[in-house]
């Protein structure tokens, strides 16, 4: 029998929720098979780092872009007060 585990709030986790025990989001393709579907050799293809590593490629690190800080604009309100007297 299975341990019943249990959610963050502590109520127990319902049957069949998450990802079932050997199931993947990869599959295996063959390389022929992806030529067919490629336009041309400059096509760009999502990989995983972790599979790069494993196939000895050197992955180099994501580039990071500064953001420029806005200048802060005045925070001044233009107004004009009018008054009514009977």
């Amino acid at each position: 029998m299975s341990k019943e585990t249990k959610n963050k709030n502590g109520k127990p986790r319902k049957t069949g929720s998450g990802r079932t025990k050997g199931a993947t989001s990869l599959v295996r393709v063959s390389l022929g098979t992806l030529k067919k579907y490629l336009a041309s050799d400059n096509a760009v293809i999502p990989v995983g780092r972790v599979w790069l590593r494993d196939m000895g490629i050197e992955v180099a690190a994501p580039k990071i872009k500064k953001i420029k800080e806005e200048k802060e604009e005045s925070t001044r309100v233009e107004y004009s007060l009018t008054s009514f007297e009977d």
